[in-house]
């Protein structure tokens, strides 16, 4: 299910937040969105230990033998490729027409891109980026998201994206979350 919505969809109330006329609620629940953050950060591990795995036996090898810089360059490559996968992977999955990482399907929730011309790729590579960004630094970006009303992060301030739930989580999701949290909400 994909929406093309854009903040001209929303209408302002006297109090100066937005509501939402025939658009999924923006935002997000935070525990859907921790959770499709974990699903998302799982897969993008697997990808990244397979590559480092196969960099290691072949690329690697070689490397590591370069005088002077070859350990330098063996080390940091992992990292490199971490990045690169991290990045690579929001783009592919929110730059284009899926609009939702593998995660934020399975959690029924979408990212909100601000629609200018051919510039989805770039927006979503710098949403990557500023997530990867917030990682490096124990995560401190993603806290304005239990703070602020619109539950932006730091990742989503600077492009003006949003997260919107676009749909129901997967069943079996929903139902671990009836069993397991007190009520389904945040």
């Amino acid at each position: 299910m994909t929406y093309n919505i854009t903040r001209d969809d929303a209408m302002d109330t006297k109090d100066g937040t937005s509501e939402q006329k025939n658009m999924p609620q923006v935002g997000g629940d935070l525990v859907l969105r921790s959770i499709a953050f974990m699903i998302d950060w799982t897969l993008i591990s697997i990808i990244t230990v397979v590559l480092c795995i196969l960099y290691m036996l072949t690329l690697g090898l070689v490397i590591v033998h370069i005088p002077l810089i070859g350990g330098l360059l063996f080390s940091h490559a992992q990292e490199l490729i971490y990045a690169s996968i991290f990045i690579g992977y929001h783009v592919h999955f929110e730059g284009t027409h899926h609009s939702a990482t593998p995660g934020k399907k399975i959690c029924g929730l979408q990212v909100l891109l601000p629609e200018t011309a051919n510039s989805r790729i770039k927006l979503a590579a710098l949403r990557g980026f500023c997530k990867l960004f917030s990682q490096t630094f124990m995560f401190l970006g993603f806290l304005p998201a239990f703070f602020r009303k619109d539950r932006r992060a730091v990742h989503d301030l600077p492009i003006g994206s949003d997260v919107i739930k676009s749909g129901e989580p997967h069943p079996r999701l929903k139902d671990f979350l009836n069993r397991n949290l007190p009520s389904g909400d945040e």
